[in-house]
């Protein structure tokens, strides 16, 4: 990375930028029609076990640890994601998940309807 010219640098930057928000964008665009496809084919919707979601987190962490031994590259970039994510609960808390779970409730009951 540090050998390449500034402007390659700034360039492969840009790239993943809009690389990710073009990922993002189609994973938010696609799923709902993606999931009404499932319903129709007769896919019942059940949200898993609390049980199975604390295995299934735990797993990942075990698996995050062994890849970060293995991967010295894997590690630090781990290591800034979670840092990351530790320092951004508070926010999350009060933003971004409290307004996600209200616009949900919103339109599961209907509050624009009175």
């Amino acid at each position: 990375w540090n050998s390449l010219p500034p402007a390659y640098q700034k360039a492969l930057k840009v790239c993943a930028e809009a690389t990710g928000h073009d990922m993002q964008a189609k994973y938010d665009v696609l799923n709902p029609a993606a999931l009404k496809r499932l319903v129709a084919g007769g896919a019942q919707l059940r949200q898993l076990p609390n049980d199975i979601l604390k295995a299934s987190y735990k797993i990942t962490k075990d698996l995050y640890a062994e890849m970060s031994a293995a991967n010295p590259n894997f590690k630090k970039i781990y290591d800034h994601l979670w840092a990351y994510q530790q320092d951004s609960l508070r926010y999350w808390a009060i933003s971004d998940f409290a307004y996600d779970y209200m616009s949900v409730t919103a339109l599961q009951q209907r509050w624009a309807e009175g």
